[in-house]
């Protein structure tokens, strides 16, 4: 497990013309971390971590078309136990496509060059046959570079030029399709010259249950967090049990990790500022001297 290098500086800016410098997906040298976050939809159950590196690797030559080898691990990539997938990409045109063997063929995962009004069909085999219509594309700074993102109506998906999607980035779509309460999200990138992103939640590019829970602490606090969701009153509830004030101040963070609000917290019992801010999932951090707490909430307006 490592400590990431350079956190990512997420920056929205307008776009009226796409940026020139164009930042490619495939790429040798570059790993990418996809956290689940899991819980049962019981309130007693526990949260659960787990992480999946992946890098591409190696040229393949299949119908006269050179493509990178898929290969990922489930544990901490420094031990390195990689497995071959099966999957090949390769990057054309700003496009990006996926080839797993004769039968299934090769099938477009991203295509970079859409715009405002633009529309994808995505074709995995019934049911999950439909259009994705692009709502919104404007650039985002990206550790010191500014890349072009592409934001979809249904599902609520990004994509970031060079990254991937900010939920699944070998998955795109798909992975917004989950059973069960859990949420997939990009932890973060490392290339070839370095760590590109790092979701602000998390200082780390590997996390699992074994060695992370939702609360790090000292061992001699004791305490507890309940998030209370009302949604006839659209209010969401902190209620913190421990030795006096653990925690002192909490942020909450778009799902594409932009801070959007950061304030003082007013006790032990409180509601969240949840006022202006747009229906979707957020995470919350609420920290202290000692003490740190990151969950994701639902907010529906």
């Amino acid at each position: 497990m490592y400590k990431f290098i350079c956190v990512l500086v997420l920056t929205a800016f307008s776009l009226t013309v796409n940026a020139q410098q164009y930042f490619p997906f495939v790429e040798e040298g570059k790993t990418w971390a996809e956290l689940n976050v899991f819980q049962m939809p019981i309130p007693i159950s526990p949260i659960t971590y787990t992480t999946k590196t992946f890098r591409l690797e190696g040229d393949t030559l299949v119908n006269g078309k050179i493509w990178k080898k898929h290969f990922m691990t489930n544990e901490d990539p420094q031990l390195g136990n990689w497995v071959f997938e099966g999957y090949l990409y390769r990057e054309e045109d700003q496009k990006v496509y996926q080839y797993r063997d004769i039968l299934t063929g090769e099938k477009m995962l991203y295509d970079f060059a859409l715009n405002v009004g633009d529309s994808l069909f995505i074709e995995d085999g019934l049911p999950f046959d439909y259009w994705i219509h692009v709502v919104n594309v404007d650039s985002v700074e990206v550790n010191g570079t500014f890349r072009k993102r592409i934001q979809f109506d249904y599902p609520d998906e990004i994509w970031i030029e060079g990254l991937g999607s900010i939920y699944c980035p070998f998955d795109p779509i798909y992975g917004q399709f989950l059973i069960g309460g859990g949420a997939y999200s990009l932890l973060c990138v490392n290339d070839p010259n370095g760590a590109v992103y790092q979701d602000p939640l998390y200082n780390f590019c590997f996390i699992d249950s074994i060695i992370y829970t939702s609360i790090s602490t000292n061992e001699k606090l004791n305490y507890k967090v309940n998030i209370i969701r009302n949604a006839t009153h659209n209010e969401t509830r902190v209620q913190i049990s421990g030795p006096g004030e653990v925690f002192t101040t909490y942020q909450m963070f778009a799902i594409n990790g932009m801070l959007v609000r950061q304030e003082k917290v007013p006790g032990n019992d409180f509601f969240l500022n949840l006022a202006g801010l747009k229906s979707g999932i957020y995470l919350l951090r609420l920290f202290g001297a000692e003490a740190l707490y990151n969950v994701k909430i639902e907010h529906i307006n």
